[in-house]
């Protein structure tokens, strides 16, 4: 999911630089030792001594427990970092009982509404989120919008933000009434007056990243027209507010055809993708990554429509950029070659195609995998093929 945190290393760096590596002659003893203790586990993890970096902060944080009490802000801090240190290591059931621990610890010492502990209940819900415990995630989620409301108010963008996890959660949920719901609920959401961007050239990318998440909800459950209807405002919006050549705007004629697409409307998504690609060629190097998108995707319509002599260029075109760009063993390259096999063979260029189609499905076993249906789809229509075509193939 989108809004899912990852908690990288410099997290610990940042952590750890800033509540312990330094020692104040102020310090009372017991402060200085826990300092110590704190060191060494981020020495450890940083030298890459994972387990024992651990073990030092599980260490810092008995001591600070037995030293200055469960609910001190010491020991929540302690709780706090050996919580990330568990999360990387993706312990999952340790982490799980210390955010319980850390969450009621700050609870007693900061209240229910400090920024503490809703920041601390936040990283439990998206703690969920990531070990797949959708429920529980949207349980938190329940409890938390209610606090942040009351504290930041009922129009603040981080009530925002939560609306939009717990409508992607109901979604994995299968409860696609209830997230319909929160998408609408986000898109429609009215910012407080402070918050609002008052620049009229930028846009605000939360509400338009949600109705992407509500198109796709719509297409998921077939509900074509509605999801057409969010691609196409989308398009239209980007288009009227930011120019053809803005990346939103191309991102926005890419969604759109791709539904086309994946609702069999493959000439009107050819159109758009040659769209796409017409104003990239124009506008944008043969390296950038939405030139190559909408050059391959419209060379690969082109074949699969059987265009003939204009599928030519584009696709040989099209294979040659991805193979100086990205490499032979790129899927893009791999998917390019295969269809390049698939005009050769529909252009009577047999002997262009079988070498086409052979070294596609070399290069698609290491990289797809056998079972991946891009492997499983080149390994039969070459299959198919050798076998129509074996007595005009020469050796």
């Amino acid at each position: 999911m989108k809004n899912c945190i990852k908690f990288k290393r410099f997290i610990f760096v940042f952590f750890i630089l800033t509540a312990y590596l330094s020692c104040s002659a102020f310090d009372s003893k017991e402060i200085k030792a826990w300092k110590r203790l704190n060191q060494k586990a981020y020495k450890n993890y940083q030298n890459g001594n994972f387990h024992k970096g651990v073990q030092w902060m599980e260490k810092a944080c008995s001591y600070a427990e037995e030293k200055f009490g469960e609910n001190h802000p010491d020991t929540i801090t302690s709780k706090a970092n050996l919580l990330l240190f568990y999360t990387e290591q993706g312990r999952k059931s340790d982490a799980e009982k210390l955010f319980n621990k850390l969450i009621t610890a700050s609870k007693i010492t900061y209240g229910d509404n400090h920024k503490l502990t809703l920041t601390y209940l936040d990283r439990m819900a998206v703690f969920y989120i990531k070990t797949g415990q959708l429920q529980k995630a949207l349980t938190t989620y329940q409890g938390l919008i209610k606090l942040k409301k009351n504290v930041l108010g009922k129009e603040h963008p981080e009530i925002r933000n939560i609306l939009i996890n717990m409508a992607a959660i109901y979604s994995g949920l299968k409860q696609f009434d209830e997230a319909e719901k929160k998408y609408l609920d986000a898109i429609n959401f009215k910012l407080s007056e402070d918050k609002k961007n008052t620049n009229k050239k930028n846009i605000d990318q939360v509400v338009f990243n949600a109705r992407v998440d509500l198109a796709r909800l719509y297409e998921s459950q077939n509900k074509n027209d509605l999801a057409e209807k969010q691609y196409n405002y989308l398009y239209s919006y980007y288009l009227k507010k930011m120019g053809e050549n803005n990346k939103y705007t191309l991102k926005s004629i890419r969604n759109l055809a791709q539904f086309y697409t994946n609702t069999s409307q493959e000439e009107e998504s050819l159109k758009l993708y040659e769209k796409g690609y017409q104003i990239c060629l124009k506008n944008r190097a043969k390296s950038d990554p939405l030139y190559l998108i909408f050059q391959k995707n419209s060379a690969i319509l082109k074949v699969r429509l059987n265009k003939g002599k204009i599928a030519e260029t584009p696709i040989k075109e099209a294979f040659e950029n991805s193979l100086d760009n990205k490499g032979l063993y790129d899927p893009s390259t791999i998917m390019l070659m295969y269809y390049f096999g698939v005009q050769h063979e529909s252009m009577g260029r047999l002997q262009e195609a079988e070498k086409a189609f052979q070294t596609a499905l070399e290069n698609a076993i290491p990289i797809f995998g056998e079972t991946h249906f891009m492997t499983e789809r080149i390994k039969k229509h070459y299959t198919d093929f050798k076998h129509k075509n074996i007595k005009n193939i020469k050796k």
